[in-house]
């Protein structure tokens, strides 16, 4: 008899999409205007969503909020945090981890009150897997508003430079038992 899996899944470590030394090609774009930027991707395995980062520039002033989304456009998770005037990749921890299901798009993003935010062009135009997740084509989006929102628009494969914390888990493998039969 074939027995399945016995134990929980177990976590591996935190991982996200692009590399920690990434730096903007654009350090700040001329657009003053509020906007919401962010990261359309796809986890290949489910996992939980500890934080969403994002690289700040000097000319981001007011960045305080931090939004994970569904494909659909609602907010899954919302945080809050103190406004800071250091650049580079900050990290900002959810509340509590959000359980992704493996195959499903989500959008990571944080809003910029004023603009000034850091990109590169050209860095998403086509779609590619990376450290296990897949993003489309136009995975950098963005929508500008004054209080932000989902952001759905696209520019020239722009990276806007948005990652997450991502804990994937991995089930253990199956354990099998063999039936002994009784001799007749």
């Amino acid at each position: 008899m074939t027995g399945g899996s016995t134990g929980a899944a177990a976590a591996v470590a935190p991982i996200g999409m692009f590399p920690h030394n990434l730096a903007p090609s654009i350090v700040a774009d001329t657009d003053r205007v509020p906007v919401e930027l962010g990261v359309k991707f796809t986890p290949q395995r489910p996992g939980a969503l500890t934080a969403v980062q994002y690289y700040q520039s000097a000319q981001a002033t007011g960045v305080n909020r931090a939004t994970v989304w569904s494909a659909t456009g609602k907010a899954i998770a919302q945080v809050t945090f103190p406004v800071t005037t250091q650049t580079g990749w900050r990290t900002i921890p959810l509340t509590a981890p959000v359980k992704l299901t493996a195959g499903q798009t989500y959008v990571a993003s944080y809003f910029a009150p004023k603009g000034g935010y850091p990109t590169i062009e050209n860095n998403l135009a086509a779609a590619k897997t990376v450290i296990g997740f897949r993003l489309p084509a136009g995975a950098g989006v963005y929508k500008y508003g004054p209080t932000g929102g989902f952001p759905t628009s696209t520019y020239k494969g722009t990276n806007y430079l948005v990652d997450v914390v991502y804990s994937p888990v991995t089930n253990p493998p199956a354990t099998t038992s063999t039936s002994t039969s009784k001799p007749t």
